[in-house]
């Protein structure tokens, strides 16, 4: 019995190479996909900034601006703590009047806010708020920049208000 030799289907070859193709690249569509998409809650990206632009509202911190001539522009640094595990960092910069809402922290910031979601929440909610957050220490304000360029940058006195509060 002799063996016999067995041709080479190139053309069924050549289409399991091309299912192989189109099926990792389904895959990595799949996964980019899921990647990509937003989470939803109070861990969304979409709901930070919107909390951070509100916050900013609530502290009237909207009517800061950079020191003229100086281009130095107003940087607050924010740490928001979700729950006793996470915290996210933000810094603001205002350049022009338009607030930019940047991940992480800033090397230069002008103040220092620390706070939680929920206080930020009631403060949206309520106005006069803010104040007593400060004052019971839920949220914190930290000067770091000196005096003569906080109030050149438009800053409120904060430990003024508080005081007079």
């Amino acid at each position: 019995m002799e063996k016999e030799k067995k041709e080479l289907d190139i053309p069924k070859i050549l289409l399991y190479v091309f299912e192989g193709i189109v099926f990792v690249l389904a895959l990595f569509y799949v996964y980019s996909t899921f990647k990509g998409t937003e989470q939803t809650g109070i861990y969304s990206e979409h709901a930070q900034m919107e909390t951070i632009k509100a916050l900013i509202n609530g502290l009237q911190l909207q009517d800061i601006h950079e020191v003229p001539f100086a281009d130095k522009t107003p940087k607050i640094q924010l740490y928001i703590t979700e729950d006793i595990y996470f915290v996210n960092a933000y810094y603001i910069e205002i350049v022009k009047g338009d607030v930019i809402i940047h991940d992480g922290e800033s090397d230069k910031e002008d103040i220092i806010i620390r706070t939680t979601r929920d206080e930020i929440m009631k403060m949206v909610e309520n106005n006069d708020y803010a104040e007593e957050s400060f004052l019971s220490g839920r949220t914190e304000i930290e000067e770091v920049g000196e005096d003569f360029v906080l109030f050149s940058k438009g800053y409120p006195d904060f430990e003024k208000m508080l005081a007079s509060g």
